[in-house]
């Protein structure tokens, strides 16, 4: 009996030395990264199912990053594109890995419209998931863009559950993968698996703005309000005007010729 008395307590101070050496980690933590690990029940390791059109869960690896990185709530009072959002704070938050298709395009002087193949699908289905919404940000090992956009990955609660909305976007064709190039994102795996399922089942983008040999969709059909079929080219002079809305059958085209075949015309604003 004395040996294991001696024994036990010796592991019991064993014990208590690892708890008061370990136990601090948890609150020198940001208090909005302990309550996002608290509230969705996420910890690391956690499961990532298989794809479904309203994805539930995702897999976050709280514990893998730095404390110093910024972890907060807030809630966004303006989609800009489909990866560019304000906050209530007047932050800028622009999607870490997705680039959706450009609205606007910076002329040298200011920015113009340019309204790219699957940009007002992107910027309606952002604006669908996040307008209004209180959503957890978290940011990477660059903290802005050179337009000093925040730059962050966004999840956004729906039900008891929360959604990556960046992920989202991707997997779904809304946007292509962007690689910052200087370092290798967090979520890079999870990211490059979406696009490339997207990629490959010609989700979103990858079948509306891409034709059986590859090519690139540029050119605008677009339809009148008196139902006339018209389409645009690059240097048609209201090629930045036109939205092109898919849902309505408007549509794309690679070439002229596949847009006359197709039952549109050229619009008299064109050379």
């Amino acid at each position: 009996m004395p040996i294991l008395k001696k024994y036990f307590n010796t592991y019991t101070v064993v014990f208590l030395l690892l708890a008061l050496l370990l136990r601090p980690w948890y609150f020198l933590k940001p208090k909005a990264e302990i309550l996002f690990e608290e509230g969705v029940g996420l910890r690391s390791g956690g499961i990532f199912p298989d794809p479904s059109p309203e994805p539930e869960r995702v897999t976050l690896r709280p514990n893998d990053v730095p404390w110093n990185f910024r972890r907060e709530f807030a809630t966004i009072v303006k989609v800009k594109d489909g990866d560019t959002v304000e906050t209530d704070r007047g932050e800028t938050i622009r999607y870490i890995g997705v680039d959706t298709p450009e609205i606007y395009r910076f002329s040298g002087k200011d920015w113009q419209p340019i309204w790219e193949c699957y940009s007002f699908e992107a910027e309606t289905k952002n604006a669908e998931w996040v307008q209004g919404q209180k959503v957890f940000l978290e940011s990477d090992r660059e903290d802005h863009d050179k337009y000093g956009r925040l730059l962050r990955y966004v999840f956004v609660k729906r039900g008891r559950n929360w959604v990556f909305v960046n992920e989202y976007l991707l997997r779904w064709g809304y946007g292509r993968y962007y690689d910052p190039k200087n370092y290798i994102p967090k979520y890079t795996r999870v990211l490059q698996e979406a696009e490339r399922e997207a990629r490959l089942n010609k989700r979103g983008l990858w079948g509306a703005c891409y034709n059986s040999r590859g090519l690139e969709r540029t050119i605008k059909g677009d339809i009148t309000k008196s139902r006339e079929k018209r389409y645009f080219i690059l240097s048609c002079r209201k090629y930045g005007e036109i939205i092109v809305d898919t849902l309505s059958g408007e549509r794309w085209f690679s070439t002229e010729r596949e847009a006359r075949i197709a039952g549109w015309r050229k619009a008299k604003e064109c050379p």
